[in-house]
């Protein structure tokens, strides 16, 4: 019954043959015995340089890149660690392919927790679902190895718990991406919002512009309107002082010299009405032209009336008279 033996995860094996041609004091055999040494004492670098060299000895030895993958495993170089394994696990000998697939399990199994741990979760998965397989394989290759079969229940349950880790991780991500949608909704909503009152108030202010200026040309156009109206007042007033002269108001007698000129006048009325009686047939024509004259003094107003009827009578009372034949 094969039973793996790990000394920090790993079986070192020791080589159980000498290559011909290596010289005594540099037998692979020697530097893999020195580097086991030094792998237990706890000096790994010193234990992976004695495998390396012993290697060169003996470059067909999978053994030895199976313990330089060990100590490189010590050192949790495990990227290179998995390439000596990988070697490792092509020898014909049976036992040490299994141990190799087997220590490939174990290595992808810390590459899984330490990906974990830096956040990693895609990676960790899938070196979880490689430390399985290996450890899988191992346990085909002899159902009994207890080791095996616990490295691949572990394996399993660190697959469960990445894919947990990475659907919550998902789920949170979900939220924070459906957060910073709303969050930017809303400030596409503000921003729309504050675009549409600046639209607004462009509206209004230029609505109050417009209002302002159509204001301004009413009450221009207004204004020209009352400048055109006053102009053709005045000039309606002026048209009819220009056709008829202005008249020179008629000086007005005092009442007392009025009544005193009616006195005075009424002996030389009674003393020419023999004399206006002969002569009615002469004064026609001049009859005519005061009958004419009386009427416009009608449109007169009652004090140019008086003034004008005294100026008559005084005129055509006192006609001239022709000289008499002697």
């Amino acid at each position: 019954m094969r039973r793996h033996k790990l000394a920090a995860g790993c079986l070192l094996l020791f080589l159980a043959f000498v290559p011909l041609g290596a010289t005594r004091a540099e037998s692979p055999r020697r530097l893999n015995k020195e580097g086991i040494k030094a792998y237990k004492e706890g000096d790994y670098e010193k234990a992976l340089a004695r495998f390396r060299r012993a290697a060169e000895s003996a470059p067909d030895a999978p053994l030895l890149d199976y313990n330089a993958g060990a100590a490189r495993a010590a050192t949790e170089t495990y990227p290179d660690a998995l390439t000596d394994f990988s070697k490792a696990g092509e020898a014909r000998d049976a036992d040490l392919a299994d141990n190799a697939r087997f220590a490939q399990g174990v290595v992808h199994f810390r590459l899984a927790q330490q990906k974990a741990e830096q956040g990693d979760l895609e990676a960790a998965l899938q070196d979880a679902q490689a430390a399985a397989r290996f450890n899988q394989l191992a346990l085909r290759c002899n159902p009994a190895a207890t080791d095996a079969r616990v490295n691949y229940e572990l394996a399993r349950r660190l697959e469960e718990t990445i894919k947990e880790q990475i659907e919550q991780q998902q789920q949170q991500q979900n939220q924070e991406q459906q957060k910073q949608d709303e969050k930017k909704e809303d400030q596409q909503d503000q921003q729309q919002k504050q675009d549409e009152k600046k639209e607004d108030k462009q509206d209004q202010q230029q609505q109050e512009s417009d209002q302002n200026k159509s204001e301004d040309q009413r009450d221009k156009k207004d204004k020209q309107s009352q400048e055109q109206k006053n102009q053709e007042e005045n000039q309606e007033q002026q048209r009819p002082d220009q056709q008829t002269p202005e008249r020179t108001p008629t000086p007005q007698p005092e009442p007392g010299e009025e009544r005193k000129e009616e006195e005075r006048s009424k002996p030389e009325d009674q003393a020419q009405a023999s004399q206006q009686n002969a002569e009615q047939a002469e004064a026609s024509d001049e009859e005519q032209g005061q009958d004419a004259t009386v009427s416009l003094l009608n449109l007169l107003n009652e004090n140019d009336v008086d003034a004008l009827k005294r100026m008559l009578r005084q005129r055509y009372g006192r006609m001239p008279q022709p000289e008499k034949d002697w």
